[in-house]
């Protein structure tokens, strides 16, 4: 673009202008900047950039960021990289509805399908004048609607190209840094309806899921409940829609738990925020089909993907929740007197459910359960726990306490994800300088995330890696005469961090596993690794 006030730059500078117009946090790269004109311009302006090991690791560290903060996650990939190695990470982001944008070289034609089904939109920057409206369009769409990843690719042609640009083309509007960025209310009618129906039922129930936090509604759902005296279950990713020791948490929902039977037994259910979805695709038969039901969603496809809906809300859930609250309060609703026997019945359900967890966990060995009660107790009510999929989050979503509502807790879904949450620790620290972050893997994720254990020393991060080791109980309960098989062989996860300059400790015993722990979580001059010699399988107490 030219004018009076044009500035002949190249592309690659004006792109790390757009960046740092809109604020950009760290940007996650491979190895480290290159000659490329961007890397250069990125350096020049003295953006922060985070090296790490792979575009894997890039990838969900961007995604981790995005979830732990809000604002948008950025990751660059430099040219000759595979960038279907980034893929899983992006996929991850989509599922969790997460803000983040992926800066990329000229991808080949197998590499555009792929992004294109791992992104929410791949935007292509050409000519160069138009790096700043489409830059502008790449934050606008990560973080509006259900937020999700861009792929914002920018050949090497375009970085390099000689380009005049406006100074005031060179901005951002200001409202676009972070999600959800526009928020829309469900129809006003519809509300009412909503509303009516809350204030009448005497044994309503919300059902909480991912897009809670997606939307950072958790403060403005905790509210509507204690208001309006409604329990609160919740799916896997709906932890911490209200803090978990609150006397209106009726818990996760699992088969044979507290927060199922309260399922069974609500006269009226508010689904929130693809709770449905997430509890459907584990236990479709939790969810009662003659309950009247609200569904408050963030994407109308949504609505009624799992069952007949009575009152369908399609907005963002953080608009939703207080456009119901200040219609109950409007209309002047009384709670019935019924409603205060309901929670009273909820809550002693859930706590029964709570001492038989804590009884179960007592009379065991070093379970993985009683690996996540315990980490449970340490973590402060600000602290975050990011979890590896598999048994160690499954563990997680049933056990683990989040002590204030909000997001406590990060496990990616995708099935690609295994092994990235040393990553996505690197990324959480860094969104929320001073908050402890603190991963949890099994063995396979640990021995794929190493080289992110060493990318968090060289970045100095105090970031606490826990190790579920199952490698010697499932090698001491499969071995007969003679060696042990080479695929059963234990790996000692503490040596190998201590021989990538890392604080590692060992907890062998559930005796010394707080004492180890209260030490690692001390540990503030680098990342510390905590190997844990658990039993093969441990009990996943529905909590």
């Amino acid at each position: 673009m030219t004018g009076e006030s044009a500035e002949a730059t190249t592309g690659g500078d004006a792109l790390a202008r757009m960046l740092q117009a809109h604020g950009a946090g760290p940007i996650f790269v491979p190895g480290g900047l290159t000659g490329d004109p961007f890397d250069a311009a990125l350096a020049r302006l003295e953006l922060a950039y985070a090296p790490i090991v792979d575009p894997r690791a890039a990838a969900f560290a961007a995604d981790a960021y995005a979830e732990a903060s809000g604002r948008v996650g950025l990751l660059s990939l430099p040219a000759g990289t595979d960038l279907t190695e980034a893929a899983g990470g992006l996929v991850a982001a989509r599922e969790a509805g997460s803000p983040v944008i992926a800066v990329l070289p000229e991808p080949s034609a197998f590499e555009t399908s792929v992004l294109a089904g791992a992104c929410k939109e791949v935007i292509r920057v050409e000519p160069a004048a138009a790096i700043p409206a489409l830059v502008r369009r790449a934050f606008i769409a990560a973080t509006t609607g259900r937020p999700g990843p861009i792929a914002l690719v920018v050949p090497a042609p375009i970085r390099a190209a000689a380009e005049s640009y406006a100074e005031d083309d060179l901005v951002e509007h200001g409202r676009f840094e972070s999600a959800s960025a526009l928020r829309a209310r469900p129809d006003l009618e519809a509300l009412h309806e909503a509303a009516e129906r809350l204030a009448a039922a005497e044994r309503p129930l919300v059902l909480a899921g991912p897009d809670v936090h997606v939307s950072r509604a958790a403060k403005a759902l905790q509210d509507l409940a204690e208001a309006w005296r409604i329990p609160v279950a919740h799916s896997p990713g709906g932890k911490g829609a209200v803090a978990c020791a609150s006397a209106l948490s009726a818990g996760f929902v699992a088969p044979g738990g507290a927060a199922a039977q309260a399922l069974a037994e609500a006269d009226l259910i508010l689904a929130i925020g693809g709770a449905l979805d997430e509890i459907a695709a584990a236990a479709p038969g939790l969810i009662p089909r003659e309950t009247p039901l609200l569904e408050l969603e963030a994407r109308a496809e949504a609505i009624g993907r799992v069952r007949a809906v009575t009152v369908p809300l399609w907005g963002d859930p953080r608009a939703g929740i207080e456009a119901l609250g200040f219609l109950l309060e409007q209309a002047g609703a009384q709670i019935p007197e019924a409603r205060e026997a309901w929670a009273e019945h909820v809550a002693a359900a859930r706590q029964a459910e709570r001492e038989a967890s804590a009884a179960a966990r007592a009379g065991e060995g070093l379970t993985r359960a009683r690996l996540v009660a315990t980490l449970s107790e340490y973590l402060p009510p600000e602290g975050l726990l990011v979890v590896d999929p598999g048994p160690e989050a499954e563990a997680a979503y049933a056990g683990f306490e989040v002590k204030r509502c909000g997001r406590g807790l990060i496990a990616a879904r995708a099935a690609s994800a295994e092994g990235s949450v040393f990553a996505a620790a690197i990324g959480a620290a860094l969104a929320a300088p001073g908050r402890l972050v603190v991963a949890l893997a099994g063995e396979r994720g640990a021995a794929r995330a190493l080289g992110a254990l060493e990318s968090a020393r060289r970045l100095g991060l105090p970031v606490n890696l826990v190790v579920a080791n199952a490698g010697a109980a499932r090698a001491s309960g499969e071995t007969g005469e003679g060696a042990t098989p080479p695929e059963l062989a234990e790996t000692r996860f503490d040596r190998a961090a201590q021989g990538l300059g890392c604080l590692g400790l060992r907890a062998e015993t559930a005796a010394d596993l707080a004492s180890s722990l209260e030490e690692a979580l001390s540990f503030r001059d680098g990342p510390a690794l905590l190997d844990v010699a658990v039993t093969e399988t441990g009990d996943l107490d529905a909590s």
